[in-house]
């Protein structure tokens, strides 16, 4: 079982700078673009427009973050 860490004990770590996240994008929209695991995508697709839902199609811009986010 790990052991309680104490504040006396946190001010003696040595605090390091952390950089911040990285943001490329907007990721460009294509024919091709889709959802990660959209419905229609799968091995049995399946059509949820029958049903009265819009899945979200990808064609909003999109973004990668790269780094240290807490």
């Amino acid at each position: 079982m790990r052991q309680p860490v104490y504040y006396e004990e946190l001010k003696e770590i040595e605090k390091l700078p952390v950089a911040l996240p990285k943001v490329a994008g907007p990721l460009p929209n294509t024919d091709e673009s889709y959802s990660f695991n959209a419905a229609n995508r799968q091995q049995k697709p399946f059509d949820l427009a029958k049903y009265g839902y819009v899945e979200y199609t990808g064609k909003r811009a999109a973004e990668f973050v790269s780094g240290l986010i807490m």
